[in-house]
């Protein structure tokens, strides 16, 4: 029954981003979203709350709640509807309205020489539309990914990915598959903002103790890749992709200390979502308090108790 309505409302939303034009549907994306922003939604609100919180210890005017949810709404439905739009009738359109960094070139040049890249992304902006990016310049991706709950979920988007250039790799399984293609010179895909489990590396993001996945503790450690940090964020109705400059990981490859690396990929999190808080995955409750026991176990659950009545009941 669940894959049953999946298919129908995916032929549904592909019918009418196939009918509609794109800046009618985005025109009714921002009304939409009005209605959306009005929505409590327990883990928007608690990452709004801690996201502002880290712009004023940084100095920064944060604004207002109801104007970053409601681009952020915005966003999210722009995202599903370029999803077909792109994704799925033509991707000829996307390139049209991106805007390509000149760091682009150097990450060409580094793969055209056969060097392995691990793309360093985060779930801001439009990260679906990435590999639409490598697809146009014949670049050979994989990524590191779950499967979905719904086999016809998981078929679909599957198959949208394959068919531009991304090989997809089981999340645990996959791990000797992608670090043999590193080793060859292809490009992986790792999305690194979410919670890295209570195996995770615990340091501050955001003012917050959390945890991050040590997946790329293993790929520096295994292969001679550049990382390279990357994001697809929005302007306005467009997009930009934006090249970081590399994160330079001799010493770490060296000492198989990895906390620098740890600490330099969290503040490339920062960054971005200082810059653009509303187009961070924001309905994912990345502040909520978890990993209870194993905080407990390595001394840390007093502090991000303390951390949590800071912010959450302030």
């Amino acid at each position: 029954m669940m894959g049953l309505i999946i298919l129908i409302l995916f032929y549904c939303m592909y019918t009418i981003c196939f009918i509609v034009s794109r800046s009618f549907l985005l025109k009714i994306a921002k009304v939409i979203s009005y209605f959306l922003a009005l929505i409590p939604i327990a883990a928007v609100e608690r990452n709004i709350k801690v996201i502002r919180a880290f712009q004023i210890s940084k100095g920064i005017e944060p604004r207002s709640v109801r104007a970053l949810k409601l681009d952020y709404f915005y966003y999210l439905l722009k995202n599903i509807i370029d999803f077909f739009k792109f994704l799925v009738i033509d991707p000829e359109g996307f390139y049209e309205i991106l805007d390509m960094d000149p760091e682009f070139d150097s990450f060409l040049d580094d793969y055209n020489g056969k060097q392995g890249i691990v793309f360093i992304g985060m779930h801001l902006g439009n990260w679906e539309l990435g590999p639409l990016v490598g697809f146009k310049n014949q670049v050979k991706m994989c990524s590191l990914a779950f499967h979905q709950i719904s086999p016809v979920l998981e078929q679909l988007l599957s198959s949208l990915r394959r068919r531009y250039g991304v090989t997809l790799l089981h999340q645990r399984k996959g791990m000797k598959e992608a670090i043999q293609r590193l080793n060859k010179g292809e490009v992986l895909i790792f999305l690194g903002d979410q919670d890295g489990t209570k195996s995770g590396n615990f340091q501050k993001f955001c003012g917050m103790t959390s945890s991050f996945p040590r997946g790329i503790e293993l790929f520096v450690k295994k292969t001679q890749a550049k990382v390279r940090p990357v994001v697809l964020v929005h302007e306005g109705d467009n997009y930009k992709l934006i090249v970081e400059p590399e994160i330079v990981c001799d010493k770490n490859r060296e000492s198989l200390d990895f906390q620098s690396l740890h600490e330099q990929l969290a503040d490339f999190y920062e960054k971005f979502i200082l810059l653009y808080p509303e187009q961070w995955l924001l309905v994912y409750d990345r502040f909520k308090l978890r990993h209870n026991q194993h905080l407990e176990k390595i001394d840390l659950l007093d502090q991000v108790k303390k951390e949590h009545k800071e912010i959450f009941e302030a």
